[in-house]
Parts: structure tokens; C-alpha cells; sequence
């Protein structure tokens, strides 16, 4: 998992170093190597699809705010929920606050 994880930041990295001067007007793709890392980082992405599923196989976007992670024998979507500031506080410019749901596994 931590390979798979090196494997989205040095992709992301790639892309925003080809960027140059532009890499401001790529902050979505920091947002989402950060997302998919604390996925494959999150123990709960091992408690829904077992360690004998691993290793992913892939990760894709749903378009519904969340992933598709898939090994060869389990699919797992996790959904990526913005946390809100705390009443009478402000929006902060900065990282996306965000919590994790896991659904419910499908397995082959």
C-alpha cells in the first residue's frame, strides 16, 4: 500500500513539476494525491477488503466525490466528505478538511 501511495504522490509530483509557473492552477491534483493517500494509508481500507485481496489493482474517480479502490478479488468505494468549519468560523484558504466512508465491500 505504501508503494501504492508513492506511486500517486510521485505521478502528482511529475504533473506539477511539468506545470512550472502554472502548478497554482493545479491545487485539485494535490487534493486528490492527498485524498487517495490517506485512503491507502486508512487501516479501514484493509478491515473492508482483506489483506488476502491486496494489492490494489486500481483507483478511479466515481464523479460522486468519492473512489473506486479494486484489487483482483474486491472492489471498496470510499467516499471523500468535506468536514465543515466549526460554527462562526470562516472557510480557511488551505487543504480540503475531509473525512472518510467506506461502503460496503463487494467481493468476487
Amino acid at each position: 500500500m505504501r508503494r501504492m501511495r508513492a506511486l500517486a504522490v510521485g505521478i502528482g509530483l511529475a504533473l506539477i513539476g511539468a506545470a512550472g509557473p502554472a502548478s497554482a492552477a493545479l491545487a485539485p491534483i494535490y487534493e486528490s494525491i492527498r485524498e487517495i493517500g490517506t485512503i491507502l494509508d486508512d487501516p479501514r481500507l484493509v478491515q473492508a477488503i482483506g489483506a488476502g485481496a491486496l494489492p490494489v489493482t486500481s483507483i478511479t474517480d466515481n464523479g460522486e466525490g468519492g473512489y473506486v479502490i479494486a484489487t483482483e478479488r474486491c472492489t471498496v468505494t470510499v467516499m471523500v466528505v468535506t468536514v465543515p468549519p466549526d460554527p462562526g468560523k470562516p472557510m480557511m484558504a488551505g487543504p480540503r478538511q475531509f473525512t472518510l466512508e467506506f461502503q460496503q465491500p463487494v467481493c468476487k
